[in-house]
C-alpha cells in the first residue's frame, strides 16, 4: 500500500475510533434530535399524537432546564416547535430507510451521521491533496479532525454534519464541472443542492458562494474560461433557490424572522410579540456578542489563534500579494465567506454551523506554512 493511502486509511480508522469513544461517554440526543425522531415515527406511519407519545416515553427531563421542559411538557409548545423541523425531513427519512435494513433505531440514526462525518473528512482531504500534495494534506486533515467542536457536534443525532458533507460535495461537483466542463457534474450539483434543502436551510447560502466565486474569478482571471463556466452553475443554483423559497412560501414554512422571534422568546418559553425594529436590534446585538465571544475564545486557544493568524497571512499572500489565486483558492474562500454569512441571518454562534470556515482556516494556514517552509529550505540549500 502506498504511504499516502496508508496514512489516509489510518486517519479514517482513527476518526472512527474517536467517534465511537465519544459516543460511549455521552448521549447522542439533544432536544432537536427528538423532533427528528418524531418525524421518523411519522414516516413509520404513526400519527403526530402517537409519535409525540413515543418521544415522551424515551426522553428524560429529570435534569432538563426549564426551557427544555417547557418545550416537551406543553403540547401546544411542542407542536409549535415541531413546525420548524417539518421542513427538514431528509435525516429522519434516511433513518427510516436505514432502519428497514439494520432493524435498529439507534443505528438507523447513527449511520447517516457517521457516514457524513467520514465523508466530510474524505472530501476535505481530497481538496487538501489537490493543493498541498500527499504529506501536507494528511497533516492538514489531521488538524481538522483535532478540532474538538467538529468531533463533539458530529456525535449528536443532528443534521449539521450531514449538511457540511453535502456542502463540500457540492463544491467538489462545482470544481469538477469547472475543470472538465462535463455536464453530468452540473446535473449532480443541482440534484444534491435540491436534496440538501430538505436537510438544512443553510444550503441557500450556496448561491452567494457561487456569486462570490464568480466575482473573484472576474477580478483575478477576467479572460479565463472559468468565468464563462461559472454562469450555468450560478443560474442552476438560482433556479433551485427560488423554487425552494416559493415552495416554502406555499407550504407556509417558518421563515428566518420566525426563528429569531422563537429565539428571542427563549425557544418558546415566552410568547411575546416584537416589532420589526426590536427584531433587528436583537439580531444586531446578537451578532456583536457572538463575535466578541468568538474572539475571546480564539485568544484563549493558542494553537487555533496561531493557525488563524497563519490563515490570514496565507489568504493575503494568495489574493493581495501574488494576486494569482487558483480555482480551488477561490472556491474555498468563497465557501468560508458564504458560511460566515449565516451568523448575520440567524445570529447564534455554534461551531457546527461553520465547518466550511474551519476548513478554510486550515487551508490558507497551510498555504502560508508551505511557502514559509520552501523559503527556509531554499535558504538552507544556499547555505
Amino acid at each position: 500500500m502506498k504511504p499516502y493511502l496508508f496514512g489516509l486509511l489510518f486517519i479514517i480508522i482513527f476518526s472512527s475510533a474517536q467517534f465511537g469513544l465519544i459516543l460511549r461517554h455521552k448521549s447522542p440526543y439533544l432536544s432537536d434530535s427528538y423532533f427528528y425522531k418524531h418525524l421518523y415515527h411519522r414516516f413509520q406511519g404513526d400519527t403526530d399524537e402517537t409519535a409525540r407519545e413515543k418521544v415522551m416515553n424515551k426522553i428524560d427531563l429529570s435534569n432538563a432546564d426549564n426551557i427544555t421542559k417547557n418545550i416537551f411538557e406543553r403540547e401546544e409548545v411542542y407542536s409549535d416547535v415541531l413546525i420548524f423541523f417539518q421542513r427538514r425531513p431528509f435525516y429522519p427519512f434516511v433513518a427510516y430507510l436505514t432502519n428497514i435494513i439494520v432493524g435498529n433505531e439507534y443505528l438507523a440514526f447513527l449511520i447517516p451521521v457517521l457516514l457524513s462525518y467520514l465523508g466530510l473528512i474524505t472530501v476535505t482531504t481530497y481538496f487538501m491533496k489537490l493543493k498541498f500534495g500527499n504529506l501536507l494534506s494528511l497533516f492538514a486533515i489531521s488538524l481538522f479532525i483535532s478540532f474538538y467542536p467538529f468531533l463533539d457536534w458530529s456525535t449528536y443525532f443532528l443534521t449539521d454534519t450531514i449538511g457540511a458533507f453535502f456542502w463540500m460535495v457540492q463544491i467538489f461537483f462545482i470544481y469538477k464541472f469547472q475543470t472538465t466542463t462535463k455536464k453530468h457534474w452540473l446535473y449532480l450539483f443541482f440534484i444534491l443542492l435540491v436534496i440538501s434543502f430538505s436537510n438544512r436551510e443553510q444550503s441557500l447560502l450556496m448561491f452567494p458562494l457561487l456569486v462570490t466565486s464568480l466575482v473573484l474569478t472576474k477580478i483575478y482571471n477576467p479572460k479565463n474560461r472559468l468565468l464563462k463556466n461559472f454562469i450555468p452553475i450560478v443560474f442552476v443554483s438560482l433556479i433551485a433557490t427560488v423554487l425552494y423559497m416559493l415552495l416554502a412560501t406555499i407550504l407556509k414554512h417558518r421563515n428566518i424572522q420566525d426563528a429569531i422571534v422563537y429565539t428571542m422568546n427563549s425557544y418558546g418559553f415566552y410568547s411575546n410579540s416584537y416589532s420589526n425594529m426590536q427584531i433587528i436590534n436583537y439580531a444586531w446585538n446578537a451578532v456583536v456578542i457572538s463575535h466578541v465571544f468568538f474572539l475571546r475564545e480564539l485568544v484563549s486557544h493558542h494553537w487555533w489563534f496561531t493557525f488563524s493568524l497563519f490563515a490570514s497571512i496565507g489568504a493575503f499572500m494568495t489574493f493581495v500579494s501574488s494576486k494569482k489565486p487558483q480555482l480551488l483558492d477561490i472556491l474555498i474562500i468563497s465557501s468560508a465567506f458564504a458560511s460566515y454569512l449565516a451568523i448575520f441571518i440567524y445570529p447564534v454562534l455554534s461551531y457546527r454551523f461553520f465547518y466550511p470556515v474551519v476548513i478554510a482556516v486550515i487551508y490558507f494556514a497551510f498555504i502560508f506554512i508551505e511557502k514559509y517552509a520552501l523559503i527556509l529550505n531554499n535558504k538552507f540549500n544556499k547555505s
